[in-house]
């Protein structure tokens, strides 16, 4: 059974993805074309990394379930998923070229960034703290 706050926190990404997608012409590409480009990062575990030739991890489950939900926006069941392999300096690249459509993984969400891409709620929040002797 699944955990109540993982479901709530895929529902909370597919409305906000939805609301990106809505204002461009992204939608209508994956409709028109039938299919979902997704980046992945090859070696970025536990968020997105291959195993057995195909891409897995927490990062690429949320993008499967926005994917589903994508599926009924567009009245196309049979939407099929392409894979994108990027690189962290390609990664950000791959989204403003058109070359993908999402990206699942851990990309910060800073100023500069969110001037060239538009980024979901997220889903994981890390910090670093030290302890020293005084």
């Amino acid at each position: 059974m699944p955990h109540p706050t993982r479901a709530l926190l895929a529902a909370g990404l597919a409305l906000c993805a939805f609301q990106a997608l809505a204002a461009s012409p992204v939608l209508d590409r994956i409709r028109d074309t039938g299919a979902v480009r997704l980046a992945y990062r090859e070696n970025s575990v536990p968020f997105s990394y291959v195993d057995g030739g195909k891409p897995v991890g927490y990062s690429i489950d949320l993008c499967a379930r926005l994917v589903d939900a994508i599926k009924v926006a567009v009245k196309r069941p049979d939407l099929k998923v392409q894979y994108v392999p990027v690189t962290p300096a390609t990664r950000i690249a791959a989204i403003t070229e058109g070359r993908a459509d999402l990206e699942c993984g851990s990309t910060n969400n800073t100023r500069e960034r969110r001037e060239k891409v538009a980024f979901t709620i997220p889903h994981y929040i890390a910090s670093s703290r030290m302890l020293v002797m005084t």
